[in-house]
């Protein structure tokens, strides 16, 4: 096979990971080679991946279990071309990891405690958190799609830019807030 061809294949699994996602994915995959190095293990069979989850899920939430064994499921079919689908024990001991787990819950404000917030909570300090939180209740963006700078602060306008990483159809979008918070 042509080293044309090769290349093009190789350029083709590089999008088969989500690019959002591909940071996270690449990081359980490294996470996985370093605990191979540390335990002098070569290679993927059932037995191994099983330790490795084992040690995870003393470090983790069994709900956190699951995507980074979806996330290592797919690096290692792309990087080592193995099937970890036919490894039946190690989704069984992630799914018995789960059993009876009662996620925590997070404390969610009131809309009085919102409103208290956004009337009282002093601008020079939590301008930017007000902008995100209207942001999020308007539903314009969700939080990891804001990148958020302070632009300029006079004493007579102040200007605040909140630019939306994509939308969801990848495009840019920008937004600008103008005027005395």
């Amino acid at each position: 096979m042509s080293n044309y061809v090769l290349s093009q294949a190789a350029k083709a699994r590089e999008c088969l990971v989500p690019v959002k996602s591909k940071a996270a994915y690449s990081k359980v995959y490294e996470d996985f080679q370093e605990w191979r190095r540390e335990n002098s293990v070569n290679g993927v069979d059932e037995n191994i991946l099983l330790a490795f989850f084992e040690d995870l899920s003393l470090k983790y939430s069994p709900n956190t279990l699951w995507p980074k064994l979806s996330m290592l499921r797919s690096m290692l079919h792309l990087r080592e071309k193995t099937d970890v689908k036919l490894f039946d024990e190690v989704e069984a001991f992630v799914k018995n990891k789960n059993k009876g787990y009662i996620p925590k819950k997070s404390e969610v404000l009131s809309r009085q405690q919102l409103k208290k917030f956004l009337r009282e909570a002093p601008n020079d300090i939590f301008f930017m958190y007000k902008v995100v939180l209207i942001m999020e209740i308007f539903g314009a963006c969700r939080t990891n799609e804001l990148r958020i700078r302070h632009v300029g602060f006079e004493d007579v306008l102040e200007l605040a830019t909140v630019s939306r990483l994509f939308t969801d159809d990848e495009s840019p979008l920008l937004t600008s807030i103008l005027g005395n918070p």
